[in-house]
Parts: C-alpha cells; structure tokens; sequence
C-alpha cells in the first residue's frame, strides 16, 4: 500500500466520525490512541488523541474554538512552538512508513498549519444536510438551530476555501454512505487507491450498519406493516 497521509475534514456531526472508522477498517491507522465512544458517538469517535490536542492548542493559541472559529489570517499567527510540535508529531507518524491518518472536524480550520509538513496527503471532505446538523449540534450541545445552520456554512466554506487545489481530494455525503454504504465505500477504496481483502470491507460496511441496527430496522419494518394490516382491515 502506496504511503499516504488520509485528513479526514467536515463539520461536526457531519460524518466524520463514520468516515474515519470505515477507513480505520479498511487498513489506514487513523489514531495510535483513539478517542473512545460517547453517547453522542456510541460506535466511537475514531480521533487521534494527540491531533484533537494539537488543534485545541492552536484555536486557543488565537484565542478561538470550535464554534468561535478564527479567520485564515489569525490562523497563520500561531505561536512557533505548536508549529514545532505539529511537525514533531507528523515526522513520528511518518517513521512507520505505513499510511496512516487523522479525523478532528477542526482540522477543517487548522489544515494550513499542517500542510507543509505532509508528504502525501489525501483529503476526504465530509458534507451533510445542513439543517440535520443544525439538529444534531442542539441535541448534543445546545446550540441554537439557526446558529447551527451558520455553523456548518462556515465549515463547509472553509473546507472548500483551504485546502489546495491540487491535492487529491473526494467528497463524500453522509445521507448517501448511510443509504448505499457498499458503493460508497468502494469509491472510497479507489480513490485512496488500496484494496483491502472481503473480511475487511464487509467489516467497514457492518460499521455502517451494525447487525442490531439491521435487526431494529428489520423490526420496524414488521411493526409498521402489522399495524397497516389491523387498522387496514377496520
């Protein structure tokens, strides 16, 4: 498998996560110590503890976060002591030889400190519909929907805006890898250009969609079609 650096972008809880654990199973380390699960999260958050850190350290080192997001130029201010331990962090990763890989919906505004110290970086940008976003940031963390909407605008406006034009990039749409998960990742597979064995793409697609998640669905499917059949028959 070719070397390669997989940057996994988006808004928060625009897919990112699922992206990040497809491509985990897949065979591209995305994490040495990962993030466990939350209940926002139960299948895992699939983040490399060190780059959540490192891109905490930048948005507070320009006094911003998250949802306070700075501008490009506030960004290029930050101090030379993170920018030495993104590099040191990078070149660590690089020993291995092997592709590897990071997921932090920030890194959709820290990119630009990260970029000169890849070699081969390929980018996935994760997109959603913008209101089911809205809807997910107020049942985790209470923000405002319309505040939401302004949120994710600003993510999607910045993953197109900074990352270099001639980087290999892809696209992908959450509704779409939910509804058609086996297509979705085979593309995902060519354009990172590796091809993973059977077991290991069946394991990436029953991440998608686990077995109790199939079996819940499978149930609601009788449910429904049950209840047509007795209020049917009235």
């Amino acid at each position: 498998m070719k070397y390669k650096e997989v940057v996994v972008i988006g808004m928060h809880r625009a897919g990112t996560s699922m992206i990040s654990g497809i491509i985990h199973r897949l065979g591209i380390v995305m994490g040495e110590s990962m993030l466990g699960s939350v209940w926002s999260n139960p299948l895992g958050l699939y983040e490399d503890e060190e780059f959540v850190k490192i891109n905490k350290k930048i948005l507070n080192n320009v006094n911003s976060n998250w949802y306070n997001i700075p501008d490009r130029r506030e960004i290029s201010t930050v101090d030379s002591q993170i920018i030495e331990y993104v590099e040191d962090s990078i070149r660590k990763r690089k020993k291995h030889g092997s592709p590897w890989g990071w997921k932090d919906p920030r890194t959709t505004i820290t990119y630009p400190i990260y970029h000169e110290f890849l070699s081969n970086p390929y980018i996935i940008k994760c997109t959603r519909d913008v209101t089911n976003i809205a809807m997910s940031l107020k049942r985790k963390n209470d923000i405002p929907v319309r505040k939401g909407k302004i949120l994710a605008g600003k993510y999607f406006e910045r993953m197109e805006n900074t990352i270099p034009n001639q980087l290999p990039c892809k696209t992908v749409k959450y509704e779409e890898v939910l509804s058609n998960p086996e297509e979705e990742i085979n593309d995902i597979c060519d354009f990172l250009n590796i091809s993973p064995d059977q077991k290991d793409l069946q394991k990436a697609v029953s991440f998608v969609k686990p077995k109790s998640y199939l079996r819940l669905m499978n149930w609601v499917k009788w449910f429904t079609n049950n209840i047509k059949k007795v209020y049917g028959s009235k």
